[in-house]
């Protein structure tokens, strides 16, 4: 294995435990894939990347055939502890399913994590011929998350200590991902690995979220984690009361923050 690979199964084994803090954000992007994903009673569908298996849950709702696929052993027992439909470890760069296995393939947020030039080949592999990939990715970052993340830079620690400093060192690596700068380098790269694009479009949905889920949602991560716990207890406090009070200013009638990810949402059939 990698030691790219092995830092990003880290990562996820590192958050899986806390992943409850990110469900409440996850949660219904998740819904809203599964809806655009067609599916009808008896398709088979696969969960690429499932994480806790938000996803499968609400692909269960629809079709008793589900399998839920994460490279994550972590992710794989916080999944299996919420009754996670169907489990199977394995990677999405290599998937552990024979070819045309798959009526739907369902990727919330599944394939920046991958090289895509070696998932992409593998989700169309185990598809059908006729079967569809609905899969969604991050865009721009939203005012919300950048408002949030200026903040803790803001505090950060200028001398950081070894493993924080290697971590700055290795964000500062491009991942496979990174690749693909544009919304059309997406459906290129699609296209060239066999897919026919059907619809593909840049959404806006509305999660509201108290201030307090919206904070604990963008700071369980672990990479964020090591920049707070690096920081003077005083630092660390000074740190959310302006979080607090810097959100706050955001809220609407209801107390709620309106957080509305720019997400690359695409359908594209076998």
């Amino acid at each position: 294995m990698a030691p790219a690979e092995r830092d990003m199964r880290a990562y996820y084994d590192d958050v899986a435990a806390s992943y409850a803090a990110i469900e409440n954000a996850y949660g219904p992007l998740a819904a809203a894939l599964v809806r655009e994903a067609e599916i009808a009673p008896g398709h088979h569908v696969l969960d690429l990347c499932t994480g806790t298996g938000l996803a499968a849950h609400e692909v269960a709702c629809i079709t008793d055939r589900v399998t839920a696929v994460d490279f994550s052993v972590g992710m794989v027992h916080a999944a299996q502890r919420r009754g996670t439909p169907g489990l199977v470890l394995g990677d999405a760069e290599s998937l552990p399913f024979a070819p045309a296995a798959f009526d739907r393939v369902v990727a919330a947020f599944a394939f920046n994590s991958t090289d895509p030039a070696r998932s992409l080949p593998e989700a169309r592999r185990v598809l059908r011929p006729g079967g569809m990939l609905c899969l969604q990715e991050w865009g721009l970052q939203e005012p919300l998350s950048a408002l949030l993340s200026e903040t803790v830079l803001a505090y950060s620690v200028d001398d950081p200590p070894p493993d924080l400093a290697r971590q700055r060192e290795q964000l500062d690596q491009p991942m496979p991902w990174d690749a693909l700068e544009t919304f059309d380098d997406l459906r290129d790269l699609l296209e060239d690995v066999g897919f026919e694009v059907t619809e593909s479009a840049l959404v806006e949905p509305v999660v509201p979220l108290s201030v307090e889920a919206f904070i604990a949602f963008k700071v369980v991560w672990p990479t964020r984690q090591r920049e707070i716990a690096a920081m003077a207890p005083e630092v660390r406090d000074l740190l959310f009361s302006d979080l607090e009070e810097n959100l706050q200013a955001q809220t609407n009638r209801q107390g709620l923050l309106e957080w509305t990810p720019r997400l690359y949402r695409v359908k594209a059939v076998r």
